[in-house]
């Protein structure tokens, strides 16, 4: 094992690096130095328009629903749109062209996201939902879409009791903040979401890091019928627009 790290054959565990660090008797800042550069290494960039070179909107639908089919606890906090597994097809269909406007297959993505929200309905999973209240006041499309939208929100809420959905208001007093939207994947992995990409994050102590993030802000936001009054007001007032 010893001679294939020296090698660059293989890519130590945290666990192993906890253990050669007592073996050697390195000081404490040695070992977090070597497990920061170990986090490093299990950071995964993806960029868009090599995943569609590789197989089209179709292929990454269908590898992020392999994903979410074999999680059982799924957590997002979105702060900018509605995430991809709530969207209805109008919805999908205003805003993507604001974000990827040189996609060139737009109706793949429609149906792969549609097939991906299958993955719902299975209620041996766990989903939990945070989104900003600008996700709900961003106005990506018509106001009628928007208003759709809205109306598919406040129906999963009661459809579906093991997807929560949350609302943050933007009077919550917060003392921790993100600047990026994100998922978590069970316990093992976190996805940020860029413009052009995504990154994949499996160091464990990162996971930890989101997970605690997520779980301060979720205590902040809106539930039940406070989440509900929320949206009402929010549609009222795309309703009263132009």
């Amino acid at each position: 094992m010893v001679s294939k790290l020296e090698m660059g054959r293989s890519t130590p565990t945290t666990e192993t690096i906890e253990r050669l660090g007592a073996a050697l008797d390195l000081p404490a800042a040695v070992q977090e130095q070597l497990q920061d550069q170990l986090a490093e290494l299990t950071i995964e960039v993806e960029t868009l328009r090599v995943m569609h070179r590789q197989g089209g909107e179709r292929s990454l639908q269908a590898k992020y629903a392999a994903q979410e089919a074999a999680a059982s606890v799924i957590w997002n906090y979105q702060d900018k749109v509605v995430p991809g597994l709530l969207q209805t097809p109008d919805y999908t269909r205003a805003m993507v062209p604001l974000v990827a406007p040189s996609l060139p297959d737009l109706d793949d993505l429609i149906r792969g996201r549609a097939e991906r929200q299958r993955v719902l309905y299975d209620r041996s999973k766990s989903f939990r939902f945070l989104l900003d209240e600008a996700v709900l006041r961003r106005r990506v499309g018509p106001s009628d879409v928007l208003r759709g939208q809205l109306d598919r929100l406040t129906a999963l809420v009661t459809a579906l009791p093991h997807v929560e959905i949350r609302v943050l208001p933007f009077g919550a007093r917060l003392s921790r903040w993100t600047m990026t939207s994100f998922w978590i994947y069970d316990e093992v992995s976190v996805g940020v979401e860029l413009q052009a990409g995504t990154v994949s994050v499996a160091d464990s102590r990162e996971v930890a890091t989101y997970r605690d993030l997520f779980e301060h802000l979720w205590a902040h936001a809106l539930e039940g019928e406070a989440m509900v009054r929320l949206i009402r007001d929010v549609d009222a007032w795309l309703a009263r627009l132009a």
